[in-house]
């Protein structure tokens, strides 16, 4: 028996998924087969644990989004216009967005070291060609890694909530429910998921980790949180994605739940001292020490670092808007946001830098 795509248990789901990856797959050759030695599917179906939603009368439904890594033969480029074909076929197939990565082994013998390339290792499946390159990936990560990686999950997914409060800033896949209630889903896990994975603590499987995470003694609030969200990220209903809600009003509890036990809390900080725990702990020892050379602060992050320092500030904004102060972001980003910016205005201008590096 093949191994299953999603986590649901039935042969009606693994049709579905199959026909969804097939699909893609011949897409993918029929366009770009000749730049290809390999395509594997990563992410969810690469776990075994791809998101399908389950309907009203028992159907399902692609969901979410798929990821996939585009193996180029040696010499090759990746073509010209290709974040829109994906974007095209993600609207196809009804789904949040097709997630390219194109590699190849030239790239892959440096052996870069983030949480996504050590999840590709163990967490792919070949769906056309050959997927030798990904024995060239690393097994595990450092523990410095392990701490840069779970402080850059908890950057994006709180930069995801925060383009919840800006809906303007939300254009195609991305205006629907689906990813809004994804963007909700992500940032209740990656609090559970951070602490796990700093303690290189993480599995692969997303079902594994609720028991992970209760052998660290994490608190109440993050094991509840984290539990069910597992569940709906698995085997999400249609009852739950149909049902009323206040998603900013979510959003902000979501907020509330990464500003006091995310990335403030491993780092043993407050919102104000974060961008210079960042400099001072995160990334490389050259560039802490160019950081120290060039006379530290956060003002001396790399812009993508910087962005990471400053998403507290902007949360603690945005979950207790009668708090909100400019002043330290400001300081942050000179010449970026202003010292009495409106939060929606210096969230909007980081988001939007933040949605320039994707």
């Amino acid at each position: 028996m093949n191994a299953p795509w999603t986590a649901w248990g039935d042969p009606a789901a693994e049709k579905v998924a199959g026909h969804l990856l097939e699909g893609l797959t011949q897409d993918l050759l029929k366009a770009w087969g000749r730049l290809l030695d390999g395509l594997l599917v990563v992410g969810g179906y690469g776990r075994g644990e791809g998101s399908l939603l389950r309907t009203s009368i028992g159907g399902y439904r692609p969901w979410n989004d798929v990821d996939l890594v585009l193996l180029r033969r040696p010499g090759e480029a990746p073509p010209a216009g290709w974040h829109g074909q994906a974007d095209a076929w993600a609207a196809h197939w009804d789904l949040d967005s097709v997630d390219l990565v194109w590699a190849g082994p030239a790239e892959w013998r440096r052996r870069p070291s983030s949480l996504f390339h050590v999840e590709v290792r163990a967490g792919h499946r070949v769906l056309w060609g050959s997927g030798a390159a990904a024995e060239l990936l690393p097994a595990g990560l450092a523990r410095g890694e392990r701490l840069r990686e779970a402080h850059w999950l908890l950057a994006n997914r709180g930069f995801a909530l925060l383009l919840l409060g800006l809906p303007g800033l939300l254009t195609g896949q991305r205006a629907g429910a689906s990813f809004r209630l994804n963007a909700l889903l992500k940032a209740r896990l990656a609090v559970g998921d951070a602490r796990l994975l700093a303690q290189g603590r993480l599995p692969l499987r997303y079902a594994e980790r609720p028991a992970a995470l209760r052998s660290l003694g994490a608190p109440a609030e993050v094991l509840a949180a984290h539990a069910g969200a597992v569940e709906l990220k698995l085997r999400p209903t249609e009852a739950w994605a149909s049902a009323p809600r206040d998603v900013p009003a979510e959003a902000r509890a979501a907020a509330r739940l990464w500003l006091a036990h995310g990335p403030l809390a491993l780092a043993g900080t407050d919102a104000a001292g974060y961008p210079g725990y960042v400099a001072a702990r995160l990334g490389s020892w050259r560039r802490r020490l160019r950081r120290a050379l060039a006379g530290g602060g956060g003002r001396a992050l790399e812009p993508a670092a910087r962005l990471g320092a400053g998403v507290p500030l902007l949360m603690a904004g945005f979950a207790e808007p009668a708090g909100w102060d400019p002043a330290p972001l400001a300081a942050l980003w000179p010449g970026e946001v202003s010292p009495d910016a409106p939060w929606s205005q210096a969230a909007a201008r980081l988001c939007e830098k933040w949605l320039e590096g994707k």
